[in-house]
Protein backbone atom coordinates (compact mmCIF):
# COMPACT_ATOMS: atom_id res chain seq x y z
CA UNK A 1 0.00 0.00 0.00
CA UNK A 2 1.00 3.70 -0.22
CA UNK A 3 0.91 6.08 2.52
CA UNK A 4 1.02 9.86 2.83
CA UNK A 5 2.83 11.80 5.50
CA UNK A 6 0.23 11.81 7.83
CA UNK A 7 0.07 8.10 7.73
CA UNK A 8 -3.28 7.92 5.11
CA UNK A 9 -3.67 5.00 3.09
CA UNK A 10 -4.15 6.31 -0.35
CA UNK A 11 -3.89 3.31 -2.38
CA UNK A 12 -4.00 -0.52 -1.79
CA UNK A 13 -2.73 -3.11 -4.13
CA UNK A 14 -1.41 -6.15 -5.15
CA UNK A 15 1.22 -7.90 -7.61
CA UNK A 16 -1.50 -10.64 -8.76
CA UNK A 17 0.07 -11.96 -11.59
CA UNK A 18 3.92 -11.72 -10.06
CA UNK A 19 5.75 -9.45 -12.28
CA UNK A 20 7.49 -7.04 -9.86
CA UNK A 21 5.20 -4.01 -11.16
CA UNK A 22 1.64 -3.17 -10.76
CA UNK A 23 -0.88 -2.23 -13.27
CA UNK A 24 -4.58 -0.46 -12.90
CA UNK A 25 -5.47 -4.15 -12.89
CA UNK A 26 -4.10 -4.98 -9.88
CA UNK A 27 -5.12 -1.35 -8.05
CA UNK A 28 -7.49 -2.81 -4.84
CA UNK A 29 -8.35 0.42 -3.67
CA UNK A 30 -7.94 4.27 -4.19
CA UNK A 31 -9.14 7.00 -1.43
CA UNK A 32 -8.89 10.32 -1.35
CA UNK A 33 -9.78 12.40 2.19
CA UNK A 34 -10.60 15.94 3.09
CA UNK A 35 -8.63 17.38 5.72
CA UNK A 36 -10.36 16.38 8.84
CA UNK A 37 -10.07 12.62 7.03
CA UNK A 38 -13.82 12.32 5.69
CA UNK A 39 -13.36 10.14 2.34
CA UNK A 40 -14.10 12.12 -0.85
CA UNK A 41 -15.91 10.67 -3.51
CA UNK A 42 -15.16 10.05 -6.75
CA UNK A 43 -14.76 8.02 -9.62
CA UNK A 44 -11.71 6.32 -7.75
CA UNK A 45 -10.29 2.68 -8.14
CA UNK A 46 -11.80 0.02 -6.62
CA UNK A 47 -11.69 -3.74 -6.83
CA UNK A 48 -15.56 -5.20 -6.72
CA UNK A 49 -15.11 -8.00 -5.03
CA UNK A 50 -12.37 -7.62 -2.65
CA UNK A 51 -13.47 -6.46 0.83
CA UNK A 52 -13.49 -2.62 1.47
CA UNK A 53 -10.06 -2.08 3.34
CA UNK A 54 -10.07 -0.84 6.92
CA UNK A 55 -7.57 1.17 8.05
CA UNK A 56 -7.29 3.82 5.75
CA UNK A 57 -7.32 7.62 7.65
CA UNK A 58 -4.24 7.63 9.87
CA UNK A 59 -4.00 4.00 9.44
CA UNK A 60 -6.88 3.01 12.05
CA UNK A 61 -9.77 0.99 11.63
CA UNK A 62 -12.95 2.27 10.84
CA UNK A 63 -15.45 0.81 12.38
CA UNK A 64 -18.45 1.32 10.32
CA UNK A 65 -21.39 -0.79 12.54
CA UNK A 66 -24.41 1.33 12.65
CA UNK A 67 -23.43 3.12 10.14
CA UNK A 68 -21.46 5.56 12.37
CA UNK A 69 -18.05 5.00 10.58
CA UNK A 70 -15.90 6.05 13.81
CA UNK A 71 -12.08 5.73 13.87
CA UNK A 72 -10.60 3.44 16.91
CA UNK A 73 -7.46 5.01 17.96
CA UNK A 74 -7.15 3.54 21.25
CA UNK A 75 -7.83 6.06 23.47
CA UNK A 76 -10.92 7.36 21.77
CA UNK A 77 -13.33 7.08 18.95
CA UNK A 78 -12.94 9.74 16.25
CA UNK A 79 -15.75 11.24 14.12
CA UNK A 80 -14.04 12.12 10.27
CA UNK A 81 -17.58 13.89 9.26
CA UNK A 82 -17.63 16.12 12.29
CA UNK A 83 -13.89 16.32 12.23
CA UNK A 84 -13.78 15.82 16.21
CA UNK A 85 -13.20 13.23 18.59
CA UNK A 86 -16.35 11.77 20.78
CA UNK A 87 -14.59 10.73 23.83
CA UNK A 88 -12.97 13.99 26.12
CA UNK A 89 -9.21 14.20 25.75
CA UNK A 90 -7.43 12.05 28.78
CA UNK A 91 -5.10 14.98 29.31
CA UNK A 92 -7.25 17.62 29.01
CA UNK A 93 -5.82 18.95 32.13
CA UNK A 94 -2.10 18.88 31.01
CA UNK A 95 -0.76 21.91 30.73
CA UNK A 96 -0.59 21.92 27.29
CA UNK A 97 -4.36 21.02 27.09
CA UNK A 98 -6.33 23.53 29.02
CA UNK A 99 -6.62 25.90 26.58
CA UNK A 100 -8.01 23.41 23.98
CA UNK A 101 -10.96 22.10 23.79
CA UNK A 102 -10.80 18.64 24.95
CA UNK A 103 -12.84 16.94 21.68
CA UNK A 104 -10.43 19.17 19.11
CA UNK A 105 -8.86 16.60 16.89
CA UNK A 106 -5.35 17.58 16.44
CA UNK A 107 -5.61 21.25 17.57
CA UNK A 108 -7.49 21.68 14.44
CA UNK A 109 -4.07 20.90 12.26
CA UNK A 110 -5.01 17.79 10.56
CA UNK A 111 -2.40 18.63 7.51
CA UNK A 112 0.15 19.07 10.04
CA UNK A 113 -0.27 16.87 12.94
CA UNK A 114 -1.55 13.52 13.75
CA UNK A 115 -2.58 12.13 17.44
CA UNK A 116 -1.99 8.21 17.51
CA UNK A 117 -3.56 7.66 20.43
CA UNK A 118 -5.27 10.97 21.83
CA UNK A 119 -1.72 10.89 24.32
CA UNK A 120 1.40 13.00 24.90
CA UNK A 121 4.03 10.70 26.15
CA UNK A 122 1.57 7.94 24.43
CA UNK A 123 1.70 5.92 28.08
CA UNK A 124 1.85 8.91 30.96
CA UNK A 125 3.39 6.37 33.37
CA UNK A 126 6.54 6.24 31.10
CA UNK A 127 7.26 9.85 32.08
CA UNK A 128 6.37 9.12 35.71
CA UNK A 129 8.73 6.11 36.01
CA UNK A 130 11.55 8.00 34.42
CA UNK A 131 11.09 11.03 36.71
CA UNK A 132 10.76 8.51 39.69
CA UNK A 133 13.97 6.98 38.67
CA UNK A 134 15.63 10.07 38.00
CA UNK A 135 14.75 12.15 40.85
CA UNK A 136 15.67 8.29 43.25
CA UNK A 137 19.32 8.74 41.29
CA UNK A 138 20.03 12.65 42.09
CA UNK A 139 18.75 12.13 46.08
CA UNK A 140 21.33 9.30 46.25
CA UNK A 141 23.90 11.33 44.84
CA UNK A 142 23.05 14.52 46.84
CA UNK A 143 23.63 11.81 49.59
CA UNK A 144 26.50 10.72 48.95
CA UNK A 145 27.84 14.37 48.56
CA UNK A 146 26.73 15.31 52.01
CA UNK A 147 28.95 12.48 53.09
CA UNK A 148 32.01 13.60 51.59
CA UNK A 149 31.36 16.95 52.68
CA UNK A 150 31.32 15.84 56.63
CA UNK A 151 34.53 14.27 55.72
CA UNK A 152 36.23 17.54 54.82
CA UNK A 153 34.19 19.16 57.35
CA UNK A 154 36.07 16.83 59.83
CA UNK A 155 39.47 17.92 58.94
CA UNK A 156 42.72 16.06 59.25
CA UNK A 157 43.11 14.95 55.54
CA UNK A 158 46.24 14.98 53.30
CA UNK A 159 46.17 17.59 50.43
CA UNK A 160 46.21 14.61 48.78
CA UNK A 161 42.66 13.10 49.72
CA UNK A 162 41.44 16.85 50.53
CA UNK A 163 42.06 17.04 46.66
CA UNK A 164 40.59 13.92 45.48
CA UNK A 165 37.59 14.36 47.71
CA UNK A 166 36.75 17.90 46.53
CA UNK A 167 36.74 16.75 42.99
CA UNK A 168 34.15 13.95 43.91
CA UNK A 169 32.25 16.95 44.91
CA UNK A 170 32.38 18.65 42.01
CA UNK A 171 31.54 15.54 39.39
CA UNK A 172 28.55 14.63 42.21
CA UNK A 173 27.39 18.26 41.15
CA UNK A 174 27.97 17.91 37.54
CA UNK A 175 26.01 14.84 37.59
CA UNK A 176 22.93 16.23 39.19
CA UNK A 177 23.07 18.81 37.04
CA UNK A 178 22.83 16.24 33.54
CA UNK A 179 20.13 14.64 35.47
CA UNK A 180 18.17 17.99 36.40
CA UNK A 181 18.55 18.39 32.45
CA UNK A 182 17.11 14.98 31.83
CA UNK A 183 14.03 15.80 34.06
CA UNK A 184 14.02 18.82 31.76
CA UNK A 185 13.81 16.83 28.68
CA UNK A 186 11.20 14.29 29.81
CA UNK A 187 8.68 17.55 30.98
CA UNK A 188 9.60 18.88 26.98
CA UNK A 189 8.42 15.39 25.65
CA UNK A 190 5.52 15.67 27.41
CA UNK A 191 4.92 19.29 26.17
CA UNK A 192 5.52 18.73 22.23
CA UNK A 193 3.16 18.39 20.00
CA UNK A 194 4.45 14.70 18.86
CA UNK A 195 3.24 11.43 20.67
CA UNK A 196 6.00 9.14 22.19
CA UNK A 197 6.74 6.01 23.72
CA UNK A 198 9.60 4.06 25.25
CA UNK A 199 10.63 1.08 23.46
CA UNK A 200 12.99 -1.85 23.50
CA UNK A 201 15.89 -1.33 20.50
CA UNK A 202 14.13 -2.38 16.76
CA UNK A 203 17.07 -4.34 15.52
CA UNK A 204 18.69 -7.83 16.76
CA UNK A 205 21.68 -6.15 17.37
CA UNK A 206 20.21 -4.51 20.58
CA UNK A 207 21.24 -0.72 18.66
CA UNK A 208 19.50 2.12 20.44
CA UNK A 209 17.83 5.19 19.07
CA UNK A 210 15.14 7.45 18.18
CA UNK A 211 12.71 6.26 15.07
CA UNK A 212 9.90 7.66 13.74
CA UNK A 213 7.04 5.36 13.62
CA UNK A 214 4.89 4.26 10.57
CA UNK A 215 1.75 5.15 13.30
CA UNK A 216 3.43 8.47 13.82
CA UNK A 217 4.67 7.81 17.13
CA UNK A 218 8.56 8.62 18.17
CA UNK A 219 9.89 5.52 19.51
CA UNK A 220 12.89 5.79 22.28
CA UNK A 221 14.69 2.76 21.79
CA UNK A 222 16.64 1.23 24.54
CA UNK A 223 17.01 -1.72 26.22
CA UNK A 224 17.53 0.05 29.99
CA UNK A 225 16.49 3.46 31.66
CA UNK A 226 20.07 4.51 31.27
CA UNK A 227 19.96 3.76 27.64
CA UNK A 228 16.83 5.95 27.47
CA UNK A 229 17.87 8.58 29.04
CA UNK A 230 20.75 9.25 26.93
CA UNK A 231 18.29 8.89 23.66
CA UNK A 232 16.06 11.13 25.19
CA UNK A 233 18.98 13.85 25.88
CA UNK A 234 18.79 13.83 21.97
CA UNK A 235 15.17 14.69 21.97
CA UNK A 236 15.97 17.67 24.19
CA UNK A 237 18.68 18.46 21.69
CA UNK A 238 16.36 18.66 19.03
CA UNK A 239 13.50 20.00 20.58
CA UNK A 240 15.77 22.89 21.76
CA UNK A 241 17.05 23.49 18.75
CA UNK A 242 13.50 24.15 17.31
CA UNK A 243 12.12 20.56 16.73
CA UNK A 244 13.05 16.52 15.38
CA UNK A 245 13.82 15.88 12.15
CA UNK A 246 13.82 12.77 10.92
CA UNK A 247 16.26 11.11 8.39
CA UNK A 248 15.23 9.35 5.04
CA UNK A 249 14.82 6.21 7.14
CA UNK A 250 12.98 7.73 9.99
CA UNK A 251 16.00 7.83 12.60
CA UNK A 252 16.57 10.81 14.09
CA UNK A 253 18.87 13.29 13.05
CA UNK A 254 21.55 14.74 15.56
CA UNK A 255 20.36 18.83 16.30
CA UNK A 256 24.01 19.85 15.80
CA UNK A 257 24.91 21.86 11.94
CA UNK A 258 28.54 20.89 12.42
CA UNK A 259 30.56 17.95 12.88
CA UNK A 260 31.96 19.46 15.83
CA UNK A 261 28.80 20.32 17.58
CA UNK A 262 27.05 16.81 16.66
CA UNK A 263 30.23 14.98 18.34
CA UNK A 264 29.78 17.30 21.34
CA UNK A 265 25.65 16.48 21.53
CA UNK A 266 26.76 12.82 21.70
CA UNK A 267 29.54 13.12 24.47
CA UNK A 268 26.72 15.04 26.06
CA UNK A 269 24.00 12.39 25.92
CA UNK A 270 26.77 9.74 27.18
CA UNK A 271 27.54 12.21 30.18
CA UNK A 272 23.98 12.03 31.13
CA UNK A 273 23.84 8.38 31.09
CA UNK A 274 26.98 7.66 32.97
CA UNK A 275 25.50 9.96 35.52
CA UNK A 276 22.41 8.21 36.10
CA UNK A 277 23.64 4.30 35.73
CA UNK A 278 27.94 4.77 35.48
CA UNK A 279 27.75 2.83 31.66
CA UNK A 280 29.58 4.62 29.16
CA UNK A 281 31.01 1.94 25.55
CA UNK A 282 34.44 2.72 26.67
CA UNK A 283 34.97 2.36 29.84
CA UNK A 284 34.99 5.30 32.08
CA UNK A 285 36.06 6.36 36.25
CA UNK A 286 34.16 9.83 35.96
CA UNK A 287 32.68 12.28 33.45
CA UNK A 288 36.30 13.73 33.09
CA UNK A 289 36.79 10.12 31.36
CA UNK A 290 34.16 10.95 29.21
CA UNK A 291 35.75 12.96 25.80
CA UNK A 292 36.35 13.40 22.66
CA UNK A 293 39.84 11.47 22.94
CA UNK A 294 37.71 8.13 23.97
CA UNK A 295 35.14 9.12 21.87
CA UNK A 296 36.72 8.82 18.34
CA UNK A 297 33.88 6.92 16.36
CA UNK A 298 32.38 8.99 14.30
CA UNK A 299 28.86 10.32 15.55
CA UNK A 300 26.11 7.98 13.54
CA UNK A 301 23.63 10.09 13.97
CA UNK A 302 24.94 13.11 12.20
CA UNK A 303 23.56 12.63 8.77
CA UNK A 304 23.01 15.40 5.61
CA UNK A 305 19.23 15.75 4.62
Amino acid sequence: MLKDHLGNTRLVFSDKNGSGSIDNSEIISETHYYPFGKVINGAWFKDPVLPKFRYPYNGKELNEEFGLNFYDYGARWYDAGMGSWWEVDPLADHPKQVETSPYAFVNNNPLRYIDPTGMIWEDPKQADRLNKSINNRIESIDNNSVKIQAQIDKGGLSDKKLARLENRLAENSQKVELLNQSLADVEAIGKATETYRLTGPSTSDGTHGVVKGADGVIQIEGSNIGLHIHEIRHVGQSIEAGGVRFNKDSKLLNAATTLEGARNNELNAYQTQYSFDGSYPAGAGSLKDINGTTRLRTVERFTKN
